[in-house]
């Protein structure tokens, strides 16, 4: 006696795409993407997207970069570089996202954060690399190694 697994009926380019949209919300680049990894052809692929964006399944990708750059900004390690990279492998590009994360780190004190990061860090070289990976400036990494060690508050 052989057990054999039926076959999933094939799913369509609509399907997948509300399946993909109700998880989360996905940039436009996301979507057709993900839909042409599962072998969609590319006018399909449009016919859905745009679909979707007529039925308002989609947000626009200014709200999209607006609300996880905020998002990526509360974190304790997060700085401008590294949220618009962030951004950018999600498809948020250009004015779009330079938008959402100079809104999102308006008012942000580098130095402080930087501080913060380093939290009790007193060797110079791996507080340097661990600022610089992170997208820290030049500027700022030096002064904050500059004061390693020293009780400066």
């Amino acid at each position: 006696m052989s057990f054999r697994r039926k076959k999933k009926p094939a799913r369509s380019c609509w399907d997948t795409a509300l399946d993909l949209l109700t998880r989360r919300a996905h940039t436009r680049v996301e979507v057709e993407r993900k839909l042409r990894e599962r072998q969609f052809d590319a006018r399909e692929i449009e016919e859905t997207i745009a679909r979707a964006k007529e039925l308002k399944l989609m947000e626009d990708d200014a709200a999209i970069a607006d609300r996880y750059a905020k998002s990526l900004a509360e974190r304790r390690d997060a700085t401008p570089v590294w949220t618009r990279q962030k951004l950018e492998q999600r498809g948020i590009v250009g004015d779009v996202a330079r938008e959402a994360v100079a809104r999102a780190f308006d008012g942000w004190d580098e130095r402080a954060a930087a501080k913060a990061l380093l939290g009790t860090e007193t060797h110079a070289g791996r507080a340097s690399r661990k600022l610089k990976r992170r997208g820290f400036s030049t500027e700022t990494i030096m002064a904050v190694v500059r004061t390693l060690g020293r009780d400066e508050d």
